[in-house]
């Protein structure tokens, strides 16, 4: 017998250990409930620390941090420094994208490729030249 009532006892246990995190903030709590927690200690502790825990995260709710002194003003030297940065990098796009730049690399690349072909042409005339020259002194 004694242990049927142990047995009932846990199974209640049981039960109300499932409602009870659903009564940690309220005021009032239901009658049979409220005599279960008066007859368990285990379940009225577990009540304790649900309401506990529910205190500490409405503290921590309209808790403020304090920010380090440092962390401020260096963010705000980090996205000044960004800034500037994509600004430079943005005005030296657009020179990049003026047509007098454009034309001017493409008349540079020109005249490069130009004189690399004479010099190439010039090369070829010598080569051919010094050979025709030991042909001849050959024969």
């Amino acid at each position: 017998m004694l242990r049927e009532l142990e047995r009932k006892n846990k199974m209640e246990c049981r039960e109300v250990k499932e409602q009870l995190a659903a009564y940690a903030d309220a005021q009032t709590i239901p009658p049979e409930l409220e005599a279960h927690l008066n007859s368990c200690e285990e379940c009225a502790l577990e009540l304790a620390q649900y309401r506990a825990l529910s205190a500490a995260t409405t503290r921590m709710q309209f808790a403020t941090l304090d920010t380090p002194s440092w962390l401020l003003p260096s963010l705000t030297s980090a996205v000044r420094d960004k800034a500037e940065a994509l600004q430079v990098s943005r005005q030296r796009m657009s020179k990049l994208a003026d047509p007098r730049v454009i034309t001017g690399g493409v008349l540079v690349a020109a005249s490069v490729a130009g004189a690399m072909l004479f010099r190439e042409r010039r090369r070829r005339k010598r080569t051919i030249a010094t050979r025709l020259r030991q042909s001849l002194a050959r024969a």
